[in-house]
């Protein structure tokens, strides 16, 4: 599976659980959100790690200036993750903090559909197949230590 491949597999992942959490109720919440929180911890490592560093150093500089700004919106996802994994599920805070992590997330995936991965596509073509195996490699590194 090439770069682009994975990241867009992984948000399907995470819509599709994002859209479970709306319609769940209870336990069940803090269930997928127990799924989700590492899930994006490791689609975010992977992504910081191995492919915004290939594309920034593209020479791009529109690619450039989006990937300065996936980092930032990243370190407030993180930041939302951080705070979720310690917090107990089902108070009202967990799910409200849940859903802001939930809706900057899918802004954020549907800016990267929409710009930074076809731009990908164009300026790193030849490397999408190797990025693609770093990063699952890594995705599945950072999932196993939280195991």
């Amino acid at each position: 599976m090439n770069a682009i491949e994975l990241i867009k597999s992984d948000h399907d992942r995470f819509r599709e659980l994002f859209r479970d959490f709306r319609r769940a109720e209870g336990d069940r919440q803090g269930e997928i959100a127990r799924e989700v929180l590492p899930m994006l911890d490791a689609h975010s490592r992977m992504e910081e790690e191995i492919f915004y560093p290939a594309l920034r150093n593209s020479g791009d500089e529109r690619a450039a200036a989006r990937i300065a700004e996936s980092y930032e919106e990243h370190r407030m996802q993180d930041a939302l993750v951080t705070e979720l994994m310690v917090m107990p599920p089902g108070t009202e805070t967990f799910a409200a903090k849940f859903k802001v992590l939930m809706e900057t997330s899918e802004l954020h995936m549907k800016e990267e559909e929409r710009d930074t991965l076809p731009r990908a596509e164009r300026l790193l073509g030849d490397q999408l197949d190797r990025l693609g195996r770093e990063m699952a490699a890594r995705r599945g590194q950072v999932l196993e230590a939280v195991r």
